[in-house]
């Protein structure tokens, strides 16, 4: 463990410790943890990112909460890419001060220049008590939608509105650098104001090609067929052999609200259901209205709400 480990003992039978980096087994440690309280809430306590930075010592500050034996009761990571940290704490442990501890530690050690945001993943009653307590206010708010596939027929290429372009879905060859280099120049201008997604680097698009869950068929360029223009993207990522994420739907500037992401979900539907998946899930912003309006109209439903505390 690294020198710059701070440990402060509670009155109760468990101690917080701050450090800039983990061991594998502490890495370990906080995956088991992740799955515990996914396997309990039904959703994930930790997102993407923050479990992907789990080995990386320049991109997170870690917050454990520790029994005497060293066992891992709860946890607060802290993004210092994007200004958020997530906090969990195991189910069997709750209501003990584990997770005002937490916070309370986030507060007094979080970096300057950090932007000092904490997400209530599934917004639980207990976070929300626990976020009354230190008078956090609401920040952002992401929603899960969900939408279960029956029958499906494939609608033509064409955007509505009386739009003369015409679309095509071509894969993303990995492999080739020209591609890739395409991708992460139309995601920051797709996503430029998003706080996550817009700041993707080369690195971070490639290391989630090398996850397990990767199906390189899945992530497609939406290109115009009269002069192949890339005028956006749709990834899909299976979570299981019946689920599947819509992972990222991004769509040009130039090309926003002209009916593409309307051809991308048709587009979508059809391949998943020719993939045998039942379930599409997705993540947007409540703010975006226009995207939640479009997937409400293709029939997305709110299933889950994650709120996004500011410091």
């Amino acid at each position: 463990m690294s020198d710059d480990v701070t440990t402060r003992v509670s009155q109760n039978d468990w101690r917080v410790r701050v450090t800039p980096s983990l061991t594998t087994m502490q890495v370990d440690d906080v995956r088991l943890l992740a799955q515990k309280i996914a396997n309990y809430d039904g959703f994930n306590a930790f997102d993407e990112q923050t479990l992907l930075n789990l080995n990386k010592s320049d991109r997170s500050l870690f917050i454990l909460a520790e029994d005497s034996q060293s066992m891992l009761l709860g946890a607060t990571i802290l993004n210092l890419g994007n200004g958020t940290c997530d906090l969990g704490v195991d189910p069997e442990y709750r209501r003990q001060g584990i997770g005002s501890s937490l916070l309370d530690e986030v507060i007094t050690r979080k970096p300057s220049d950090w932007l000092g945001y904490v997400w209530a993943h599934g917004t639980l009653l207990g976070a929300q008590s626990l976020a009354g307590r230190f008078s956090l206010k609401p920040a952002r708010e992401l929603l899960v939608m969900e939408h279960e596939l029956g029958f499906v027929q494939k609608n033509g290429s064409v955007p509505p509105k009386g739009e003369v372009i015409s679309l095509d879905f071509v894969p993303l060859d990995v492999s080739n650098s020209d591609d890739v280099d395409a991708l992460v120049t139309l995601n920051s201008q797709a996503f430029a104001s998003h706080p996550e997604q817009g700041i993707l680097t080369h690195d971070d698009f490639r290391e989630r090609f090398s996850q397990p869950w990767f199906d390189p068929n899945l992530l497609n360029f939406i290109v115009r067929t009269d002069n192949q223009q890339k005028v956006g993207f749709i990834w899909l990522k299976p979570e299981s052999l019946a689920d599947v994420e819509l992972y990222v739907l991004g769509v040009h500037p130039d090309f926003q609200g002209r009916g593409i992401a309307k051809v991308a979900l048709n587009w979508m539907k059809a391949k998943v259901h020719e993939c045998g998946f039942n379930l599409v899930r997705l993540y947007v912003d409540r703010s975006n209205f226009p995207a939640v309006h479009s997937y409400e109209k293709t029939g997305f439903n709110v299933t889950e709400v994650h709120t996004c505390y500011q410091l």
